[in-house]
């Protein structure tokens, strides 16, 4: 891990993982996991979550009975999820292997199509684009497999500062291409459009898209309380349902690799 540059990412691991306390984080969460159960194979398979993070969904699906490996590039987002992982019975905790990689280092450490799902969730709008992403996913997973890309919505960026009723930044949002996220860090957007035209030049077919966070986004950092869990099925309805769904705050696009 020493040959490393310092982690762009260490003073942001504790807005990362505080997140999962509050609504917002419940939500995306919640309808992340239900979303990818849908089109997941069934256990055993082998499954990459390419940046990972602490490890939320690397995790539970270990607890399932999937072979996963954690990837990620920041050594602090490691050493957390090495915490919770260790949290895990026996059985499910070797199932994971934490590994410090980004999308690139993944391809020249692991074969090609060497996976039977490929998670990328939450991490290509921190960087400057997005298809060399697509292109590294695209060829970690076999023939037939799943891909699984949760990115910005770029063509709903005035949602949330209209609902907050900021409405000069809504405004500005209107022709813009990121904005500033909740832990901080301004983010880029992606078009459904473009995302779908960059799975099929990279030999992905899209099986299905959604949207996370329609009804809550603007809600900040409200925690999880009594009626939270009805604010995720009414979520998980919006998300699976247009006009709804076209104004998340994510898009979660899920892809089978046809060739």
């Amino acid at each position: 891990m020493s040959a490393w540059p310092p982690d762009p990412y260490a003073s942001l691991a504790r807005s990362f993982l505080g997140h999962y306390d509050l609504l917002r984080g419940l939500v995306r969460y919640e309808l992340a996991a239900r979303q990818l159960d849908l089109h997941l194979p069934p256990p055993p398979g082998r499954i990459i979550d390419v940046g990972g993070g602490a490890g939320h969904q690397t995790l539970r699906l270990a607890k399932r009975g999937y072979e996963l490996v954690l990837a990620d590039p920041s050594e602090e987002m490691l050493r957390r999820a090495g915490d919770r992982l260790n949290a895990l019975e026996p059985v499910a905790r070797e199932r994971v292997e934490l590994v410090q990689a980004d999308a690139g280092h993944c391809l020249e450490r692991y074969p090609a199509g060497g996976f039977d799902a490929v998670l990328c969730h939450g991490v290509v709008m921190y960087l400057p684009s997005t298809e060399p992403v697509i292109r590294a996913l695209s060829s970690l997973v076999r023939l037939g497999g799943i891909v699984s890309l949760i990115a910005k919505n770029g063509e709903a960026l005035a949602m949330r500062a209209a609902l907050e009723r900021r409405y000069a930044d809504a405004i500005d949002l209107f022709d813009a291409s990121a904005d500033l996220g909740r832990v901080g860090v301004v983010t880029r957007g992606d078009s459904l459009a473009s995302l779908t035209a960059m799975f099929e030049r990279h030999w992905l077919s899209l099986i299905a898209w959604y949207g996370i966070r329609v009804f809550t986004d603007h809600l900040g950092d409200e925690p999880v309380g009594v009626n939270s869990m009805l604010a995720v099925e009414a979520e998980w309805r919006a998300g699976q349902t247009d006009p709804y769904r076209r104004v998340a705050r994510l898009l979660h696009l899920v892809g089978q690799r046809k060739r």
